[in-house]
C-alpha cells in the first residue's frame, strides 16, 4: 500500500521563486507534491478540474494578467473552492495588500523572505496547522523567527 502524497499548489509568475520553493518543499517534507503554475487563470483550472485537490495554495499577490487579488476574490466566490486555505506569497509587505488579502478571504498572509531555511520553516509551520480551525486575526500575517 503506498502512501498518498499531500499535494501543495504554489502560483508565482517568478520561475526563479517556484524552483527555489520546489526546493524548500522537499527540504521540509518528502511526502508533499508541489503542483506549480506560472498563472492565475491556470490555478483557477486546476483547482476546477481536479485530482489531485491542494492542501493549500500558496499564492503570489503580484502577477501580470490575473493577480492573486482577483483570484482569491474567484476561489472564495466559488462554492466548490472556497474552503481551500489560500496563502498569500507576496515580495509586497504593503498594508494595503495585507488589508485586502484579509478581506478577499486569504487565510494568511506571508512576505517572502531572503533565506531558503525561513521558506522551509515557514511551509512547516503551514503544514502544522488545522487550517479548518485556524482563525487567529494576530496570525494572520505570519513572519518566520
Amino acid at each position: 500500500m503506498t502512501e498518498e502524497k499531500i499535494h501543495i499548489f504554489y502560483t508565482d509568475d517568478d520561475k526563479d521563486d517556484i524552483a527555489i520553493f520546489q526546493d524548500a518543499v522537499e527540504e521540509a517534507d518528502k511526502g508533499i507534491k508541489l503542483i506549480a503554475n506560472f498563472d492565475g487563470g491556470d490555478l483557477i483550472h486546476l483547482l476546477k478540474n481536479p485530482p489531485p485537490s491542494p492542501a493549500m495554495v500558496f499564492l503570489d499577490w503580484n502577477m501580470p494578467g490575473k493577480n492573486g487579488e482577483e483570484v482569491l476574490a474567484e476561489i472564495r466566490a466559488t462554492e466548490s473552492l472556497r474552503n481551500i486555505p489560500i496563502l498569500i506569497f507576496s515580495t509586497s509587505s504593503n498594508s494595503d495588500n495585507i488589508e485586502a488579502a484579509r478581506k478577499n478571504g486569504a487565510n494568511m498572509y506571508i512576505t517572502k523572505p531572503n533565506s531558503f531555511q525561513d521558506i522551509v520553516q515557514i511551509i512547516r509551520h503551514c503544514l502544522k496547522i488545522d487550517w479548518k480551525n485556524f482563525s487567529d486575526p494576530e496570525r494572520f500575517v505570519y513572519r518566520p523567527n
